[in-house]
């Protein structure tokens, strides 16, 4: 992955003020280590999916809207079981009770920023 500053992404909206900006490196960060605790992926497995078209880079605003508008665990169980994954044996619950108190958790405790941020 590159560095962090040259995954800090911003788009702006070209019909009114709005703006959002993209901490890409993050959103990945996340969504593997949601792969690694609610897919029961390893490292190395987690790092191979992150190589599918899902997480490309958006190009545009819309794009990045488009990623934002799901959380990162949605993100994650697409990645691992594909489209519809709910439906899926292996994944039995949309969102695991404790995922919230997870995800506040690991982001405190990784001094990391919220993956997306309006204006």
């Amino acid at each position: 992955m590159e560095s962090k500053t040259e995954n800090i992404l911003i788009f702006k909206n070209k019909d009114n003020s709005d703006q959002i900006t993209m901490y890409y490196d993050t959103w990945l960060t996340i969504i593997r280590e949601i792969l690694m605790k609610y897919a029961n992926k390893t490292y190395e497995e987690s790092l191979e999916i992150l190589k599918k078209h899902y997480y490309k880079k958006p190009v545009d605003y819309i794009d990045c809207i488009y990623l934002s508008h799901e959380s990162e665990y949605h993100w994650a169980m697409i990645g691992a079981y594909g489209e519809q994954y709910w439906l899926n044996d292996n994944c039995s619950e949309l969102v695991p009770e404790d995922y919230y108190d997870w995800y506040k958790k690991f982001i405190g405790e990784n001094n990391l920023t919220e993956p997306f941020e309006f204006l």
